[in-house]
Order: structure tokens, then C-alpha cells, then sequence
């Protein structure tokens, strides 16, 4: 959502039909909102489920289906508006479409984040979660821990339905959405 300049209350959205337009704004619009905002930007591959081999070989695989797919990058921004891509517990507010903001990360025993400088886009291990803060209605700031589990992505190639099973922890940096993410 854009304000536009010298309104109070008039709002633009930004949609996109195509995972592939979604994932080119949310890496050009991260990349400088993380130059404004002095801070780097992280990202990892989203791999594949069954794959038993080391992890640079899950991710060559995971960037093969990303260029079939466009939904295999994730991206972190500490303190960016983000969107929850699932439901973890709708009763309490937290569903599919829940905005927020990331606050952190957590990695598995071991693993350091590295430090970076504003705008500089760094690949990292996945995370075993992504911490979203979500604001209620009253004020109240909530942690929400968005761990790692299995997403399946429907595509097409070579005009077959395909489906990529993956590790994801479904928060979207919120600079794009597509229309059917819009749709509910």
C-alpha cells in the first residue's frame, strides 16, 4: 500500500498477476527500502522437502525451481511490513493475510546471522523461524514465531500442473502481492 503524496486518505495498492512480477518488486523495493533504513537484506532458498543430499545441492535445486516457480527466495528486512501466508491460529488473529512487521530470526544451535551493511542483500541458511510482530486493533504488540514446515507451490511447465514441495516459513516481505494472494 502507497500513500500518496499530500493525502490523507488516499491509498494505492500495487498487484501483480505473476509470482515472477511479485519477486522482482520485493527484491528492487527490499533493496532500497533496506538502503533507506540502514540495514541489510537476507535471503535463502525455500528447499525442496525430500532432498537427502548437503545443502548447496538443495539449494541448486531450489534455484532451478525458482526460475519455474518464483516462489522458492525468501526474504528478511528486520523491521519491514510483512504478510503471514498461512493460518497458524485464526481464533486468535493470526491468519492468512495477517500483516505485520519482522523483528528477527532464529536459526538452528550454531548457525550466525552475519552482519551487513544498508542495502546489502546476503544469503543465509534458513531459518527455523521468523519472528512477525503483529499489532491488534487495541495496541497490543504480539510475537508470532512463523516456523519452517512444508508448503507446496502449484505451477505450471511445459503446460502441465506441477507442484514443488518445499520448507517454508510463510511470511512475505509485503512490497507486492499477487492478485490471487489478494483475493483470499
Amino acid at each position: 500500500t502507497k500513500r500518496l503524496r499530500g493525502t490523507k486518505s488516499l491509498e494505492m495498492r500495487l498487484f501483480y498477476a505473476t509470482r515472477k512480477e511479485k519477486d522482482a518488486v520485493i527484491s528492487f523495493a527490499g533493496k532500497k527500502w533496506s538502503e533507506d533504513h540502514c540495514r541489510p537484506m537476507y535471503w535463502w532458498y525455500a528447499r525442496p522437502v525430500s532432498f537427502k543430499g548437503c545443502s548447496e545441492d538443495a539449494d541448486v535445486i531450489a534455484e532451478g525451481m525458482h526460475q519455474k516457480c518464483f516462489a522458492a527466495k525468501e526474504y528478511y528486512i528486520e523491521g519491514c511490513g510483512a504478510t503471514l501466508k498461512h493460518n497458524i491460529a485464526p481464533a486468535s488473529g493470526y491468519a492468512n493475510g495477517t500483516k505485520g512487521i519482522v523483528v528477527g530470526l532464529v536459526h538452528k544451535d550454531g548457525d550466525v546471522m552475519p552482519g551487513g551493511g544498508a542495502g546489502e542483500i546476503i544469503e543465509i541458511e534458513p531459518p527455523e523461524y521468523v519472528i512477525l510482530q503483529v499489532t491488534s486493533d487495541d495496541g497490543t504488540k504480539t510475537l508470532v514465531p512463523c516456523k519452517r514446515q512444508v508448503r507446496e507451490v502449484e505451477y505450471r511447465f511445459n503446460g502441465k500442473e506441477k507442484k514443488y514441495r518445499c520448507m517454508s516459513n510463510r511470511v512475505c516481505l509485503s512490497f507486492a502481492q499477487t492478485v490471487h494472494e489478494v483475493q483470499g
